[in-house]
C-alpha cells in the first residue's frame, strides 16, 4: 500500500488525514482517491506540491510518477502571508 498524507489546505477542506491506497502512477492512484472521495477537486491535486519519502516531486514529473508499495506521499500547498 501507499500511505497518502494530506497537510494544510487539503487536510481542511477534505478533512482528510492519511489513507492508504494500492500502488500505481499518481494518476491512477488519485483516481482510486476520487472514487472513496467523490468531492476530492483535480485542481487542488494540480497545484499541491508533493513529496514522494521526504524527496520534492516537480510539478510536471508528478501525474507520472510510479507509486510503489511501502511509499509515503506528502500532500501540501506551501501558505504564506504578509
Amino acid at each position: 500500500m501507499v500511505k497518502i498524507v494530506f497537510l494544510n489546505i487539503l487536510r481542511s477542506k477534505y478533512k482528510l488525514h492519511e489513507v492508504d491506497i494500492e500502488p500505481g502512477t499518481f494518476k491512477e492512484v488519485f483516481a482510486r482517491l476520487k472514487n472513496q472521495y467523490p468531492n476530492l477537486e483535480e485542481k487542488d491535486f494540480q497545484d499541491c506540491v508533493m513529496f514522494v519519502n521526504d524527496v520534492r516531486i516537480t510539478h510536471l514529473a508528478r501525474f507520472d510518477m510510479i507509486l510503489k508499495d511501502g511509499d509515503r506521499v506528502i500532500l501540501t500547498h506551501f501558505l504564506g502571508g504578509g
